[in-house]
């Protein structure tokens, strides 16, 4: 089985990174020992030409990860920070109809609230918080299976395994 690990690189907290993508390798290095073949962009990113423009370094990004997206069977995705690229990562695999597991470490990730905010001078609205640590907007793709929250990496990977070897294609009943 293919899995891809889409991560945030570059939203992670300076006094986070090393932890948070401690937790992504060890991750990656479990399901390899455990014989999945595993792909993530902290050890299969693109590499970047020195000689090209940022954006057509950035182009051969995209189309890198787009490539590994494609040939999985299972998108783990961890959403403890939010990232651009992973949503485009989410809504590609939703595209494909490929499985989407959320992972969050409830220690690191950024809890959200309620908000009040003014849509027009005399209109007051607030936003609805479906979720304390993972965007609506995620939750609500289709082929999201399995949110995992976590505080530590063993306890995260227990869950995926289990996830993974029994095979359940049971959707999520969403809000």
């Amino acid at each position: 089985m293919n899995i891809y690990i889409a991560c945030s690189l570059t939203n992670v907290a300076v006094e986070h990174f090393n932890t948070y993508s401690n937790i992504i390798s060890t991750l990656r290095l479990e399901l390899k020992n455990n014989g999945y073949i595993v792909k993530n962009a902290l050890l299969n990113g693109s590499n970047n030409d020195s000689s090209q423009d940022d954006l057509s370094n950035a182009r051969v990004c995209y189309e890198w990860h787009q490539q590994l997206i494609k040939k999985s069977d299972v998108m783990i995705a961890e959403v403890s920070y939010p990232s651009l690229g992973v949503g485009i990562e989410l809504q590609l695999a939703n595209q494909l109809d490929i499985p989407i597991y959320l992972i969050f470490n409830s220690n690191m990730a950024l809890k959200s609230s309620s908000k009040t905010y003014n849509k027009t001078e005399s209109l007051v609205s607030s936003t609805n918080v479906t979720h304390p640590f993972i965007s609506s907007m995620a939750l609500g793709l289709n082929n999201v299976e399995h949110i995992i929250e976590y505080t530590e990496s063993k306890q995260c990977l227990n869950k995926i395994k289990y996830l993974l070897e029994n095979n359940s294609d049971k959707k999520l009943n969403k809000p």
